[in-house]
C-alpha cells in the first residue's frame, strides 16, 4: 500500500479520500493529475495488495480496497472516489465540477470514476467495499434501490483499453445472474457491442456464466428481484 497526502483544502471545503486499486503499479501521470485537482484529495490510498488469482477479479478488487479503507477513519471525509488504475490523466477541474451536482452516487453506469457519499456508504453498505464480482454496480444497485440520487458524471474520465481473459467474462456473466439479469435482457445488453471489446467470443463466455450460475442455482443478490422488475419495463424498449 502506498498512501498519499492530499493538500490543506481548508475547513470549509469538501474533502474526499481516493482509493486506486491497482493490478500493477499506477501510471505517475494519473496520480499526478489526482494531487493536481483544483478541489485536491485529503489523502489518496493505493490498494496494492495481491490476493489469490483463484478469486473473481471484484472480489479481490473489494478485498483490496476493504484493507485500505480499515486504516483511515471514513467518517472524516465527506466523499469516497474509486479511481480505475487504467484511467489516463484527469482533467484539472474534475472533482470540482462533479462534486456540483451534489448527488450521493457520481458515476451511474461504470465503476472506473466513482464518487460515493460517505453518509450513505457507510448506512446501507456499513463502510465495506463489496468484495463480489462487479462490485461498482453492487454500490450502484444498493444506491438505487434505497431512492439514493444517482447521477452520471458532468465531466468523464476516459480510460485506456484493458484486455481481459476468458474467465473474467464468464465471471461478468455469472455475475449478471446474481443481479438478476433476464437472460433476454443479456442479449439486448450486447446487441450493440460485438464489434466492441465485446467480440462473439468473449460474448458466448458470457452467456455459459450465466447459464452455469442458472443451472447451479447460485444465490441472487438481495436486490436481484427489484432489479429483474426494472428490466422487465425496459426490456422492449431497447438497452442502454
Amino acid at each position: 500500500m502506498a498512501g498519499f497526502q492530499g493538500k490543506d483544502t481548508g475547513g470549509d471545503k469538501l474533502t474526499y479520500v481516493v482509493v486506486i486499486p491497482t493490478r500493477e503499479t499506477v501510471r505517475t501521470a494519473l496520480l499526478k493529475s489526482v494531487r493536481n485537482q483544483t478541489l485536491p484529495p485529503a489523502l489518496i490510498l493505493v490498494a496494492d495488495k495481491k490476493f489469490s488469482l483463484e478469486m473473481p477479479l471484484g472480489e479481490r478488487i473489494g478485498k483490496a480496497i476493504n484493507l485500505e479503507l480499515s486504516k483511515v477513519g471514513l467518517e472524516k471525509f465527506d466523499y469516497l472516489v474509486r479511481f480505475d488504475d487504467d484511467l489516463t490523466p484527469l482533467p484539472s477541474d474534475f472533482m470540482e465540477q462533479n462534486l456540483k451536482l451534489d448527488a450521493d452516487l457520481i458515476g451511474d453506469r461504470f465503476g472506473h470514476a466513482q464518487i460515493i457519499k460517505v453518509k450513505p456508504f457507510l448506512k446501507y453498505l456499513g463502510g465495506k467495499w463489496p468484495e463480489v464480482q462487479a462490485e461498482d454496480s453492487y454500490i450502484i444497485m444498493t444506491f438505487r434501490v434505497h431512492g439514493l440520487k444517482i447521477s452520471p458524471h458532468r465531466i468523464e474520465a476516459e480510460r485506456s483499453y484493458r484486455k481481459h481473459d476468458r474467465r473474467y467474462y464468464l465471471e461478468n456473466g455469472k455475475a449478471r445472474y446474481r443481479f438478476g439479469n433476464r437472460f433476454l435482457r443479456l442479449f439486448l445488453s450486447f446487441r450493440d457491442k460485438i464489434g466492441g471489446e465485446y467480440v462473439f467470443f468473449n460474448f458466448v463466455y458470457v452467456i455459459a456464466g450465466y447459464l452455469l450460475a442458472l443451472l447451479s442455482r447460485t444465490e441472487k443478490h438481495w436486490f436481484a428481484e427489484h432489479a429483474r422488475k426494472a428490466q422487465s419495463r425496459l426490456i422492449f424498449i431497447g438497452s442502454n
